[in-house]
């Protein structure tokens, strides 16, 4: 019921196929553009600065380290931008209010 999101290099990939496309994916890819679409293998991880869960339970999180592959985050500039776009939109909504 989550998706996943990559970032590297100032770009947000989401893998091709097999996931989730739920209203939050949805509503992100509204509001920043398509994201990039492409096979994310495990040995390619330590390339993407960022590893973000999307998700309606979850809101947005992000991923602070890998521990069995040694992956660790290097930024949360994408992490922030999508988690202020939520809390936004949940502000918005009425049952919230």
């Amino acid at each position: 019921t989550s998706n996943i999101l990559f970032v590297k290099n100032g770009k947000i990939y989401s893998p091709i196929n097999k996931f989730y496309k739920g209203v939050n994916f949805k509503f992100f890819e509204s509001k920043i553009g398509r994201f990039i679409k492409k096979d994310i293998f495990i040995k390619s991880l330590n390339t993407y600065d960022e590893i973000i869960l999307v998700g309606s339970g979850k809101g947005v999180v992000s991923i602070n380290s890998i521990i069995n592959i040694s992956w660790k985050r290097k930024s949360i500039k994408f992490y922030k931008i999508l988690s202020k776009l939520y809390k936004s939109e949940i502000i918005k909504t009425p049952i919230y209010k």
